[in-house]
């Protein structure tokens, strides 16, 4: 019999469960995942977000993809300006980035992600989704950014990256 631990009053073990279901669908939904994967897919996101950060994890209801907080420097790039930014959370659909610089919602951003695990970098393409700009539910002024026209490989590598975090923070709780 398992003991309840930090998750919520979720065992270990259902825990573990979750997350092996979860990277079992993260890693098909690459190639599709059919209607009852999806809304499983979805659950699964939203009770892995909640047993990491209830707090931040208010509206995964409505988000496809989980949404992990991560601060991670890129570059950001919009027409011929550079800038360093902080990724604050990232899911496979998009990022959110801290600036006070803000872009015009429809604005395309090109990101140039470090994976600092991998030592590789992903150069991306998004579209600027919201502005924050006064800094709420707990994140500085920002905005979100919705990836575009990923490939496969860039895809993969961002959703190995929210894995990874995932594991990270699920291990620090248990600790």
């Amino acid at each position: 019999m398992d003991d309840p631990n930090e998750f919520g009053g979720q065992s270990s073990v259902e825990t573990l469960r979750l997350l092996m279901q979860f990277r079992k669908l993260d890693a098909k939904a690459v190639m599709g995942l059919s209607a009852d994967e999806s809304k499983l897919y979805t659950d699964l996101s939203a009770r892995l977000g909640k047993l990491i950060d209830p707090k931040s994890q208010k509206v995964i209801q409505r988000r496809k993809n989980l949404r992990i907080s991560t601060n991670i420097e890129v570059n950001l790039k919009s027409g011929k300006d550079f800038e360093k930014v902080y990724i604050k959370n990232i899911s496979g659909g998009g990022v959110y980035v801290a600036t006070k610089s803000l872009h015009p919602i429809g604005s395309l951003v090109s990101l140039n992600i470090h994976i600092a695990d991998q030592k590789k970098v992903i150069d991306v393409q998004g579209c600027v989704s919201w502005l924050n700009p006064q800094g709420v539910d707990q994140l500085p002024p920002g905005m979100g950014v919705r990836f575009i026209d990923l490939t496969p490989a860039q895809e993969e590598l961002i959703r190995s990256l929210v894995r990874n975090r995932l594991e990270e923070e699920l291990g620090k709780k248990k600790d």
